[in-house]
């Protein structure tokens, strides 16, 4: 029981992780279809220019000032492969040149990915020191027609509800592996004991 209760505790860790990155992985899927459908028709001009027009960036503010992705979107932004912010919910980041993480790298080659986290880049100090628990999601935009990224996505969301679902999802797995451990450990406890018995028996 020594060397099973640390397996166990390394498998309920080890089960919680890949349940809590497959609740994630579903935010990052949602956050994707949701580019795809409103964001993407806004940025097509990406594919042969540098810049967004006057007025697809006026109609992007409006996705964010009218409809629910500003309720659930504490920061927005979208880059161009160098690196510069064609756009940003933080009007002044437009046209600056920032740093390109390893998440928006990863973007650039067709990755969709999510991190449930605070962001660490300077250009989201305002989302780092927000209380709010915030999902950092990277979502590549493609060109119309074909598999050509002409852009990435990138968003902080409002994760109140993620965060009720990572805390079901690490209870769920922590029962589950509880369950498991209990029944070995009562397994193991009667195996000891019948063979206790049975070396008592031979003795006699």
């Amino acid at each position: 029981s020594l060397v099973l209760l640390p397996v166990m505790a390394l498998t309920g860790s080890w089960g919680t992780s890949l349940t809590e990155g497959q609740v994630t992985r579903n935010s990052a899927a949602a956050a994707a279809l949701y580019i795809e459908s409103v964001v993407d028709p806004l940025v097509q001009e990406l594919g042969t220019g540098d810049r967004l027009s006057p007025a697809n960036v006026a109609r992007l503010e409006r996705l964010l000032d009218e409809t629910s992705l500003g309720v659930q979107v504490h920061s927005f932004m979208i880059w161009r492969g160098d690196g510069r912010v064609v756009f940003s919910s933080r009007r002044e980041l437009i046209g600056k040149t920032l740093p390109v993480s390893a998440r928006q790298r990863a973007a650039w080659q067709g990755a969709v990915s999510a991190s449930y986290n605070k962001p660490v880049d300077a250009e989201n100090a305002a989302a780092r020191s927000s209380a709010v628990p915030l999902t950092e999601v990277y979502v590549p935009v493609r060109e119309r027609g074909s598999a050509r990224i002409i852009a990435v996505a990138e968003l902080y969301q409002n994760s109140h509800n993620l965060q009720s679902e990572l805390t079901d999802a690490r209870r769920q797995a922590w029962l589950r592996i509880g369950g498991i451990s209990l029944a070995m450990l009562t397994a193991l406890f009667f195996i000891v004991r019948r063979g206790s018995r049975t070396i008592e028996t031979q003795r006699e």
